[in-house]
């Protein structure tokens, strides 16, 4: 049994084929209505991404302008500074090298009074 276009009424052999080989419109009725529908979806999410972008455009503008007067009323005062003091560095230590001449010191005492 074979199917037949809706478009221009052309007889199709193959119950698989989605597509018209006559005028290459979708052969199933229920295909193109969802075929319609997604590009609907489609469309409609493009719209709100479109909008969205422009409301986040919007919103940086409105961000860099605020920044923009902050940072003129900071460049005129120079009440609020306060000098950053850089931390002295620290000192070696000569703990381990006293630590030595210590374990040294008892070593050649101990053989001394040992042997």
């Amino acid at each position: 049994m074979a199917k037949r276009c809706p478009h221009c009424s052309y007889a199709i052999e193959d119950e698989e084929k989605l597509f018209c080989p006559s005028c290459g419109e979708l052969v199933d009725r229920k295909i193109s209505d969802n075929l319609k529908l997604l590009n609907q979806i489609d469309k409609t999410l493009d719209d709100y991404k479109q909008s969205q972008s422009a409301n986040t455009n919007k919103s940086k503008n409105q961000q860099t302008q605020h920044i923009n007067n902050v940072s003129r009323r900071r460049s005129d005062d120079d009440d609020d500074y306060i000098p950053v003091r850089k931390s002295a560095p620290p000192k070696k230590s000569n703990h381990s090298i006293l630590i030595l001449i210590i374990i040294i010191i008892v070593v050649v005492i101990l053989k001394f009074l040992l042997f």
